[in-house]
């Protein structure tokens, strides 16, 4: 038996590792989300208008690439730094073991990020041992036949292939994570594999891959596909969402087709409209062609010319328009911003932030957090307003130019952290907004100036 001096003392001992160790497990206080005002700090009512910058900018309709030199672009972004595919290069198969590889890494991925459902619970491996059997495994061939199609509609590009949603938080159910993008009527991919069910189908489009319905694509043949991939005389959406009409008057929508999407034009069709070829549907699966009309003023024939003056006119016109993750709801993450605006004057752009963070003349790499007056110094001498993109982990950014000594971007963000003691306000945006980089300072995450890792001029 030990000494009640000894006894007394592990006594103590163990009340103190208790409650430390309670302490410890606690949860997290909860984020508490506060939506921000309706003109951020440091930013004033004239700044949210693209003619405020194109006036403060010093070349605002100097052409920064050509035609021919963007298609150069395009090509070094596609080939060389494989950052998009080339759709017309795929040969009659695809590697069965490439495409089990792909479906392996992407459940395994989701898998160790034990995720929620939206009722809060976890994520069991039965659901996983689910995805398997729908996404068909078992049955890969070694050669996978390539199909080609086009999407009739608006679709959701997800994960894996399911309309349930898995979340890091349930408190924030705006971040779905297997949604991975959207696409929209007109876009060209190519088929790779079916579901067990048939209801899904596995592309490849130039920008991402992943599942989606069936129902939203029409097979077809690879000549049909050249038609919207090549681009020859098309009409490009240059508003955020571009109304269909089956008729010339331009009365009966039935469909949209988002800023710096395109379709074949056709023909003038009245003296507001225009007449364009959309892909349709059939009942047996298969692509037709079928007629569509667009108001001229939504739509430019051919792309528009690469000017600061034209990327800026372009991003403005998505100010306040809601912030989708992934393209959900067919609205735009920080990434899909920048990729819609810079389509309209025919540049291709990865669709993350990280590629979209690695194409063009780099001003400056940088570690996260670490001293400003580079970054600083580097927009100063080499950023363009229009022209330059500022990257941050995990989130990215046109840079609009200079005023009352504040650098200032335009972007789509969920929203930033107010400085605290406890750090876990968070004032939501959810939505295209203009603000300074000084955003989010004193915060646990820092400012959006504190938190660059790059900054690049989207051109040769």
């Amino acid at each position: 038996m030990k000494p009640k001096r000894q006894r007394n003392f592990l006594f103590v001992i163990f009340i103190l590792f208790f409650l430390t160790g309670c302490a410890t497990l606690r949860p997290a206080p909860a984020v508490k989300y506060i939506p921000a005002p309706a003109i951020l700090p440091n930013t004033t009512q004239e700044m949210n208008s693209a003619d405020f910058w194109i006036s403060k900018h010093s070349s605002p309709e100097k052409v920064i690439m050509s035609k021919e030199q963007i298609a150069d672009f395009n090509s070094t972004t596609c080939q060389v730094r494989h950052l998009s595919a080339d759709l017309l290069s795929f040969g009659p198969t695809y590697s069965g073991k490439s495409l089990a590889k792909a479906f392996k890494s992407e459940l395994s991925s989701i898998k160790g990020k034990k995720l929620l459902a939206s009722s809060g619970q976890r994520i069991p491996d039965a659901f996983f041992n689910t995805m398997r059997d729908v996404m068909n495994m078992k049955n890969i061939p070694n050669n996978v036949p390539v199909q080609y199609g086009i999407m009739t509609q608006f679709a959701n590009e997800r994960v894996l292939p399911t309309d349930q949603g898995l979340y890091e938080k349930i408190d924030n159910l705006d971040f779905d994570e297997l949604q991975n993008s959207g696409y929209d009527v007109g876009t060209p991919c190519v088929i790779l594999y079916a579901s067990q069910n048939g209801a899904w189908l596995y592309i490849m489009t130039e920008l991402t891959s992943g599942w989606v319905k069936k129902d939203r694509v029409a097979l077809c043949a690879k000549s049909d596909a050249e038609k919207f991939i090549l681009k020859k005389n098309i009409a490009v959406a240059i508003s955020p969402k571009v109304p269909l009409y089956s008729d010339k008057d331009c009365t009966a929508p039935f469909d949209f087709f988002r800023m710096g999407a395109s379709l074949p034009f056709k023909a003038e069709a009245s003296e507001g409209a225009y007449e364009v070829i959309i892909p349709t549907r059939s009942d047996d699966g298969s692509y037709a062609e079928g007629t569509g009309y667009v108001r001229k003023e939504d739509v430019n024939i051919g792309f528009l010319s690469y000017t600061p003056k034209t990327i800026m006119t372009q991003a403005f016109k998505m100010l306040g328009l809601p912030y989708g993750w992934g393209d959900s709801g067919a609205e735009q993450d920080c990434s899909r911003l920048i990729q819609e605006v810079f389509a309209t004057v025919g540049v291709m752009m990865p669709r993350n932030s990280s590629a979209q963070g690695s194409v063009g003349i780099s001003l400056g790499s940088f570690k996260d957090k670490t001293g400003t007056q580079d970054k600083l110094q580097a927009l100063d001498n080499f950023g363009m307003g229009g022209v330059t993109i500022i990257q941050l982990k995990g989130h990215i950014m046109l840079y609009l130019g200079k005023a009352s000594g504040n650098h200032y971007v335009i972007h789509a963000t969920y929203g930033y952290r107010e400085p605290g003691n406890t750090n876990n306000i968070v004032r939501t945006i959810k939505g295209v907004v203009v603000s300074d980089l000084s955003l989010g300072e004193g915060s646990r995450k820092g400012s959006l100036l504190d938190r660059i890792v790059s900054l690049r001029n989207v051109c040769w």
